[in-house]
């Protein structure tokens, strides 16, 4: 397999925003229980998403949008996603064989199963800390946040800027509960 040098890599991802967005300052809605969720597919949805400021992001996410081969693959899916949306340079992939894509097979080849191992991933799922250091061993430059470190304004200000730069992707780290779903922690992309 063989890869472009970290070099040409990082300035493509300069910030791959990880930001815990459960300790973000929530709207009155959710002292009531729950956030009022809006569905994409529906009419709100779809009006909100076309009708937002900063949704460069949602096209090229959503071309390579997968689903995690297990509820723990969160991360690895996302990174797979954001990976393929920047066109970085990949291996031959073992399943689409001859074609160069990300998976999440490729991405556990190429961060040589660090921080954990497959298995591990697969048990328990990535943390914060740990979803950094695999996209750092995949060859991109993570910036790393926790939304309880900062201000809302200035967590706004680094979702705005992000979501803005057509290099750059954003990837949260959330608690499902607080939105009413099911589950706990979820690691996503963001589009808009």
């Amino acid at each position: 397999m063989s890869r472009a040098p970290s070099s040409m890599l990082q300035p493509v991802l300069a910030a791959c925003l990880i930001a815990l967005l459960a300790a973000a300052p929530r709207p009155a809605a959710a002292e009531e229980g729950a956030w009022p969720l809006v569905f994409v597919t529906t009419d709100e949805g779809t009006q909100r998403l076309f009708g937002a400021d900063l949704k460069g992001d949602y096209v090229p996410l959503v071309t390579y949008m997968v689903s995690e081969e297990v509820v723990t693959f969160c991360g690895p899916a996302t990174v797979t996603i954001v990976a393929n949306s920047l066109g970085l340079p990949a291996p031959e992939s073992t399943r689409w064989a001859p074609y160069h894509l990300w998976t999440e097979d490729e991405l556990f080849e190429a961060a040589g199963q660090k921080p954990k191992i497959f298995g591990e991933v697969m048990s328990v799922g990535l943390t914060l800390a740990e979803l950094g250091q695999f996209i750092e061993n995949v060859g991109m430059a993570p910036e790393v946040h926790f939304a309880s470190d900062l201000s809302e304004d200035s967590f706004r200000e680094i979702v705005k800027a992000t979501l803005a730069d057509p290099a750059k992707r954003l990837i949260v780290n959330y608690d499902r509960q607080e939105f009413g779903e099911i589950g706990t922690g979820h690691i996503s992309p963001i589009g808009a």
